[in-house]
């Protein structure tokens, strides 16, 4: 019986580990004009009807699970005057847990001109760059139309 009883707590946590899914952590750095600016609070994560508020702490938030199980997603936040949303975001995009997102105003600094497609409007678009200690090389995304000046009435 004793063993019965060892075995059922063995099997117990063992089913209660791996139910438990590895938390996906990821590292933000935003640079404005070349130059590294304050993370927001927060950071707003949505995949189809699912959207989450993920606080940002020392420069990292979390992956919801529903995020991170989404064929695509959508980052959001507001830094500066400017509200930006990066879309069409995968689950191959976690695989890298350094994000540098730049944005700039009139020019994008050299490192990252060759992200940037002719006649491309430099004030609403957006360059993300995917980097992990563990993948070589990393990812550079660029987005048109992901930042839109933000009304002083609109701001948190």
């Amino acid at each position: 019986m004793e063993k019965f009883g060892l075995a059922a707590v063995f099997l117990l946590l063992s089913t209660c580990s791996s139910g438990r899914e590895k938390t996906l952590e990821i590292k933000l750095t935003i640079k404005h004009n070349g130059q590294t600016v304050t993370n927001p609070a927060h950071v707003t994560l949505s995949a189809g009807t699912h959207v989450a508020s993920v606080s940002v702490i020392q420069h990292k938030f979390e992956i919801p699970a529903e995020i991170s199980r989404a064929k695509s997603w959508r980052l959001s936040l507001l830094i500066k005057d400017s509200q930006i949303e990066i879309g069409n975001l995968s689950p191959r995009d976690l695989s890298y847990e350094n994000w540098i997102l730049h944005f700039a105003d009139r020019r994008y600094s050299e490192e990252l001109a060759y992200a940037i497609p002719r006649g491309a409007h430099i004030y609403s678009s957006c360059v993300l760059v995917l980097d992990s200690e563990h993948i070589d090389p990393g990812v550079v995304l660029f987005q048109n139309d992901c930042r839109s000046k933000v009304k002083d009435s609109l701001r948190r």
